[in-house]
């Protein structure tokens, strides 16, 4: 039977099956890791820039990220995207052809940001990112109706801890992982942008000591709730925010930033 007290405590569960079910689903579906190939042959170096989140408006397509993270990119040769769990399968697009429709950043970079940009993917590239991944579309994939009155609220920040993967120069070997966080954070608003500041570890020594790799990844409010006509467990989310940038705080926690949801609202390509 379904029950919310039992879901909220799966979430918090950093092996339960639910929230990695949720994780994997939302991953696969629209999270990416973003790497850089430079160089050819025996000079050839593949390195990990940061993560990203698919997304489509109207008819166009495109890649949400964090604007330090483009600037590493648009350096390279070749721009990789991640579309299936094995790194093998990543795909490389010229970086000529990749250009930052939307980029929003400060004269210099700080912890306020802002530090955020859509990256737009030619068309001659969608036909092998959609045989394995989906764009996230605010309208469809966001709508969050017809949800029952009990739910249980949570936060999912998806994206690629560098520390957690291994690398040589040709190969890496990670995977899109998602850290349950506190379910409503309070926004803050600074300089016309909001944000949100995450505690993703209290001091916790097994967890990451940086969450390098992360930045650009997709920030999601998860409902997850049972179903009415099956007593199942369901959920519905949302796009709410994309990291930037990691702080520790007066307590020593480390702390990831965030753009929250009206600046990314506000900064959506309008074409």
């Amino acid at each position: 039977m379904c029950d919310l007290d039992e879901i909220e405590k799966e979430l918090k569960s950093e092996s339960d099956e639910l929230r990695l079910r949720i994780v994997r689903e939302i991953g696969q579906r629209f999270a990416v890791a973003l790497l850089t190939k430079s160089g050819t042959g025996e000079n050839m170096t593949l390195t990990l820039a940061g993560s990203g989140t698919l997304v489509m408006v109207g008819k166009s397509y495109y890649i949400l990220t964090a604007a330090h993270v483009w600037e590493f990119l648009k350096k390279a040769d070749a721009i990789g995207i991640t579309i299936t769990e094995d790194m093998d399968h990543a795909f490389f697009m010229d970086a000529r052809t990749i250009a930052a429709t939307v980029e929003i950043k400060a004269d210099k970079w700080n912890e306020w940001g802002p530090d955020l940009a859509f990256l737009k993917i030619p068309a001659e590239y969608l036909g092998t990112i959609q045989a394995y991944k989906g764009f996230y579309s605010p309208d469809v994939d966001g709508r969050l109706v017809d949800l029952p009155k009990e739910v249980v609220e949570a936060r999912l920040l998806l994206g690629v801890p560098a520390e957690l993967g291994t690398y040589t120069r040709t190969h890496a070997d990670f995977r899109i992982d998602g850290c349950y966080l506190d379910p409503t954070p309070k926004a803050v608003v600074k300089n016309e942008h909001d944000f949100v500041d995450l505690i993703v570890a209290l001091k916790d020594e097994t967890a990451p000591k940086s969450y390098g790799g992360m930045s650009g990844g997709g920030l999601w409010k998860i409902l997850v709730h049972c179903s009415p006509s099956n007593d199942k467990v369901v959920w519905s989310q949302r796009l709410a925010g994309v990291a930037f940038y990691e702080l520790t705080d007066d307590e020593g926690n480390r702390v990831i930033r965030c753009h929250a949801s009206q600046s990314i609202e506000n900064a959506f390509p309008t074409s």
